[in-house]
């Protein structure tokens, strides 16, 4: 025989299928943009994203921005650290 709490546990699983699909369905509802796989959003009929969420290019740093001496002293210790470190690949000994 089956208990109330058996009923109420088969009519949850008989259900959710059926309720997740339409919830899902309906997110996407007239959201269908067209993707022409071109990185700048202008020819796509989508607008570009804000300045803080695009992934900043080279282009985007002026010609004449040079490193502060932290920075220069960052540099040097990064390239000695990795005159240090010797990661195996599997390709024999080191240099």
């Amino acid at each position: 025989m089956l208990t109330r709490h058996h009923i109420v546990l088969l009519t949850i699983v008989v259900f959710s299928p059926g309720i997740c699909a339409t919830s899902a369905g309906a997110q996407d509802q007239g959201k269908h943009p067209e993707t022409t796989g071109s990185a700048s959003g202008s020819s796509s009929g989508v607008p570009p994203a804000p300045v803080g969420h695009r992934q900043p290019r080279a282009s985007d740093i002026p010609a004449d921005t040079q490193p502060t001496a932290q920075e220069e002293t960052q540099i040097q210790r990064d390239h000695e650290l990795d005159k240090k470190l010797w990661i195996c690949r599997g390709c024999g000994a080191p240099p």
